[in-house]
């Protein structure tokens, strides 16, 4: 079963929740160790990992987030979710639900950071806004999330507008650190028209359509379609599906106990042949070799 975040939070009674415009905020605490839960994102996450450690394991690459560091991951991931407790027996992070407008308007309201130079900050060889990235926690970034959650209950009149405020604040310190250009690289697609057509296929690549299904869909013309997908994929639409479904059937494979069958059908494939040759001219074997390994 795969959790969709921050919806499922948000609603559970478990965790202490704030909700602002554009924006959530959720501390996550657990008292025992996660095995690899299932997890799309329909907003954008900032976490940061406060006791114990959190490992993600995206499109076959694992990522460790150990006390004190922090991760951007962007709206639409999909991902595998495991926590580790601390000695005492604890894990907790903080967590901060970001939606494209409250970033669009954080873009828009700084002029201390015009768009153009935001755009100019991005890498030319990148393919793609990346999935996540990593950052440390640096004291102008804790200062600012330390001096966030006092307004959190505050009752004041003007108490949003200055969580808002910090927030954007948390903003600036992670565009100025190490991972600000991969930052400035998500923040470009959410400005640029391309980021709805990322996030559509992110969300769509394991419906069983066709390319004229996928481009009717998005609201584009196939010959439209075509191009933007090239422009900004630099790949094929057939080429960029059939590999986001393996490497999402690679996860299922190795993470869970479904069967063959039932993960080429979870992933979009509806010949179960095609998928055992597709997959093991791309990995080397078969599914089921994969699973006994």
């Amino acid at each position: 079963m795969t959790i969709q975040v921050p919806e499922t939070l948000e609603q559970s009674e478990q965790f202490y929740t704030v909700k602002l415009k554009g924006a959530s905020y959720v501390e996550y605490r657990q008292y025992r160790e996660q095995k690899r839960n299932e997890v799309t994102l329909s907003t954008n996450l900032l976490g940061i990992v406060l006791d114990g450690a959190k490992i993600l394991h995206i499109d076959g690459v694992d990522y460790r987030i150990p006390k004190g560091n922090a991760v951007f991951l962007k709206k639409g991931t999909y991902f595998m979710s495991e926590v580790l407790c601390s000695e005492e027996g604890l894990y907790g992070s903080m967590l901060f639900f970001l939606k494209d407008q409250f970033l669009e308007d954080f873009i828009h309201e700084l002029g201390i950071y015009p768009v153009d130079k935001l755009l100019a900050n991005v890498r030319s060889d990148a393919k793609s806004p990346p999935s996540i990235f990593q950052l440390n926690v640096s004291p102008f970034l804790k200062a600012g999330l330390e001096s966030l959650f006092p307004h959190f209950d505050h009752h004041h009149i003007h108490a949003s507008s200055l969580v808002k405020l910090k927030l954007y604040e948390i903003l600036l310190s992670i565009l100025g650190s190490e991972a600000g250009d991969d930052f400035s690289h998500i923040l470009n697609s959410i400005y640029s028209q391309k980021s709805d057509l990322i996030s559509f296929m992110e969300r769509s690549f394991i419906e069983p359509n066709s390319v004229s299904q996928y481009a009717k869909d998005s609201g584009r013309s196939l010959t439209a379609f075509k191009k933007e997908f090239s422009d900004t994929f630099h790949e094929s639409p057939k080429k960029w599906v059939t590999r986001k479904r393996l490497e999402r059937a690679h996860m299922l494979l190795t993470n869970t106990d479904r069967n063959v069958t039932e993960v080429s059908y979870d992933v979009g494939f509806v010949n179960l042949s095609n998928f055992i040759t597709l997959f093991k001219k791309q990995y080397g074997v078969t599914p089921k070799q994969l699973q006994k390994a």
